[in-house]
């Protein structure tokens, strides 16, 4: 019975302390960190003119997502951002690629210098806010091999 117990207790100390308790993450941020995003760009944005739905989430703590969603393809990553300058600089998103963030002027969104998720060859590209959806049915009752189009949404699929 008291070998039991002390393997209870060895259990309980786990689970109570956890591991890596006081330690920083892999990326020097504490899991705990709740920093939010600087004002105007925190929220859910899409990339503008692109045939399936590509959404781009910036939370708070360093944390950035993305997804792209169509009728016949998918894709999603996590990544971190970081303040620099008064621009987001995106990384973790596209193998070892960065890239940098700015508030739009011209429209309520983001600007991207280098490609966020895919590259369509243009130098930037424009995230206006809020998230977009595919729609995927064919009005002529054809098969569906991508998105009719893509529509504002209130929920668009993030990781």
């Amino acid at each position: 019975m008291s070998h039991a117990r002390a393997l209870w207790s060895l259990v309980a100390t786990a689970l109570l302390v956890g591991p890596g308790c006081g330690e920083e993450s892999w990326d020097g941020k504490l899991p705990w960190d709740n920093t939010p995003p600087p004002q105007g760009y925190a929220g859910v944005f899409h990339w503008e003119g692109q045939a399936d739905a590509y959404n781009l989430s910036i939370e708070p703590g360093g944390v950035v997502r993305w997804s792209v969603r169509g009728c016949d393809s998918m894709g999603h990553a996590r990544g971190r951002w970081e303040e620099r300058d008064g621009k987001l600089v995106l990384s973790g998103l596209r193998d070892n690629a960065t890239a940098t963030l700015e508030l739009a002027t011209d429209f309520d969104g983001l600007l991207s210098t280098g490609a966020v998720m895919s590259s369509d060859g243009s130098p930037t590209q424009r995230w206006p806010r809020g998230g977009v959806c595919a729609v995927c049915e064919n009005p002529d009752g054809g098969p569906v091999l991508g998105p009719v189009e893509v529509v504002p949404c209130d929920n668009p699929s993030l990781p």
